[in-house]
């Protein structure tokens, strides 16, 4: 018995169509691949804006906080000279 249900041999042309649509398979997975990569590279750009972000919001706070810390104690240091 035979598979695939046909006596005849395939022809030339059914061959064709078999390979091309094997190409056009390959090509749509290339552009999903591609796609695919074009997402994880957006993805990962977009995380390291938020991570830049992240790291610029922190310094600044730290910067913040220091100098307030600094003003306190000048205050603090004023207020003592003074009463002593």
């Amino acid at each position: 018995m035979k598979k695939g249900g046909g006596d005849a041999p395939p022809t030339s042309d059914s061959d064709e169509r078999r390979k091309e649509r094997e190409r056009v398979r390959r090509g749509k997975r290339g552009e999903a691949c591609n796609m695919a990569k074009a997402s994880q590279e957006r993805r990962r750009r977009d995380t390291q804006e938020r991570d830049c972000t992240v790291e610029t919001h922190v310094a600044t706070k730290a910067r913040t906080d220091g100098e307030e810390a600094r003003e306190r104690e000048t205050q603090d240091g004023k207020l003592q000279s003074q009463t002593w």
